[in-house]
């Protein structure tokens, strides 16, 4: 947690059925039916594991401490299909596109400028096709940008330290028949080229079948200082390495 206080730990087994079979929205991306999920809290002062402080079906996965509320978790559940927040000491729980069949939020970062996530959003029923927001955490108010809308699902998203830009690993921009990295301008909702980077994205076995491997997902960060921007790619090489580019600013 922001204060340094407490180290909140998400937990997922094979298990009884906690809560009702409530899934208005399944994608089938995981069936964590039998799944428990749960968050713990580790008291670093007391040095000791204060207890379970939230419990239901399905994984509570990537699982994030607000930088600015040291109160304040934030995190989603495959099986719901939706995002959660809450309070460390477990109370005040919220939750966004619960009710939504059109709707499953996936990747997201923290957007401290402006007390917010950013996150893509996916509707299963339409080929997967994904676009942008940015959710206020203390209304809660969802805004939705208009330049983003791709069909095929996920990629990863991260705001600047100004709030101003979001960068992607994907976008609606060409690259010359490879793949790069974009900038979407918040204020402007409109998206620019950063980088041409060609990433494989993933490896295949021997029967052709898919590997998962993060270090061929470019996953761009912004340095503290918002002036570059760190990511992988192999270039298409199959050698992934870590890789930074400069941004120019947003003129003012």
């Amino acid at each position: 947690t922001a204060d340094g206080k407490h180290r909140i730990v998400s937990t997922a087994m094979r298990g009884r059925t906690i809560d009702a079979p409530y899934l208005p929205n399944n994608s089938s991306l995981k069936n964590e039916s039998t799944w428990e999920g749960r968050l713990w809290r580790y008291d670093y002062v007391n040095r000791r594991l204060d207890g379970e402080i939230f419990a239901s079906n399905g994984e509570q996965a990537h699982l994030l401490a607000c930088p600015w509320d040291p109160e304040t978790l934030f995190w989603a559940n495959y099986k719901h299909a939706c995002l959660y927040a809450m309070r460390r000491d477990g109370t005040g729980l919220r939750s966004w596109f619960i009710d939504d069949p059109h709707a499953h939020a996936g990747h997201y970062s923290w957007d401290p400028a402006n007390r917010a996530i950013v996150t893509l959003i996916s509707n299963p029923n339409d080929s997967w096709t994904t676009t942008v927001a940015r959710i206020g955490l203390d209304g809660g108010a969802i805004h939705h940008f208009q330049s983003v809308r791709l069909p095929g699902g996920q990629w990863h998203l991260n705001a600047s330290p100004d709030g101003r830009q979001i960068v992607m690993d994907r976008g609606p921009v060409t690259f010359g028949g490879g793949n790069g990295l974009c900038l979407l301008d918040t204020a402007t909702d409109t998206v620019k080229p950063l980088c041409r980077i060609d990433s494989s994205w993933g490896l295949v076995d021997e029967q052709g079948g898919g590997v998962k491997c993060e270090w061929f997902h470019p996953n761009p960060v912004w340095t503290p200082d918002g002036r570059h921007v760190v990511f992988h790619t192999d270039n298409g090489t199959k050698q992934a390495r870590t890789w930074m580019v400069e941004v120019g600013g947003i003129p003012d």
